[in-house]
């Protein structure tokens, strides 16, 4: 389901349509609070792409996709809100994840806390994005997003998510006997060594965000596909229901459809929902 509106009308219309307590995963990538607006390139017909507006500071070949500018305490409102709806239509075992950047995840976490309860923050995942352009000088470069995950409930899905290893590494065998670990050895008592050539995702995720030009859909704030297809694969499973109500370029529908998940999305955009679809 893709729905084009105010995402807390969408949201009140789902709590009073039969998806109150059914959603297994909900990711949203909200503004950041950014104090930008994010403009997408358009096509236009027998115009140059470089056509200035009167009076703007943008081209005719691009579009406002959404302004993240705002005053006082409103943009913390507007979570609060929103956060609030997402709360209920999570299932007792269900999970919401926050992708924020440095600049309001703190306050967030505090919302989610007052919302969701402070015991069920689990953790906090840290996307690392190694190949960012280094800009040097006294400010440490700022190479990370963070995602807060909380379960609505005790029970929650935590899939453990293999990833490639840079180097293969080798380690002993082991095995369990009577609840101990104890090392297999060989015929000739020596420790036997295995390859490992993956190794366990932990809270650092190093994804690059360069997106591929097979994948790049020329919009702003546009997340990796890798990204949201490790999110999914450790927080859900097949024929879960994933809902994602800041849409936007559409990648969590992409990566929910390839791993055989259903999912919901909105956004009052309508460029969102043209590039999603």
């Amino acid at each position: 389901l893709l729905f084009h509106g105010d995402n807390k009308d969408v949201l009140a219309y789902l709590l009073a349509n039969g998806f109150r307590g059914k959603v297994k995963l909900i990711y949203i990538d909200p503004p950041f609070d950014s104090g930008a607006d994010y403009v997408r390139r358009v096509t236009l017909r027998g115009k140059g792409q470089n056509t200035q507006l009167d009076g703007e500071g943008y081209e005719l070949g691009e579009q406002i996709q959404y302004t993240d500018i705002w005053a006082n305490d409103n943009y913390l409102q507007f979570i609060y809100e929103r956060v609030a709806l997402i709360h209920e239509l999570l299932s007792d075992n269900g999970s919401v994840y926050i992708h924020l950047d440095h600049r309001r995840v703190f306050h967030l976490n505090l919302i989610l806390d007052e919302i969701f309860g402070e015991k069920y923050f689990r953790i906090e995942i840290i996307w690392n994005y190694h190949d960012k352009f280094a800009t040097g000088g006294k400010a440490r470069d700022k190479n990370h997003d963070t995602i807060l995950h909380y379960s609505k409930g005790e029970s929650y899905t935590g899939n453990q998510v293999r990833i490639e290893k840079e180097k293969k590494t080798k380690r002993p065998l082991r095995k369990k006997v009577n609840g101990q670990t104890i090392n297999i050895l060989d015929e000739n008592g020596e420790k036997i060594l295995a390859e490992y050539f993956d190794k366990a995702a932990d809270d650092v995720w190093d994804i690059g965000r360069t997106i591929s030009k097979n994948e790049d859909l020329d919009y702003p704030t546009q997340k990796k596909e890798d990204l949201l297809i490790r999110l999914l694969q450790y927080g859900s499973s097949n024929t879960d229901l994933i809902l994602d109500c800041f849409i936007g370029s559409g990648t969590t529908a992409a990566a929910a459809q390839k791993l055989g998940r259903r999912w919901i999305g909105c956004d009052i955009n309508k460029g969102a929902i043209q590039t999603t679809s």
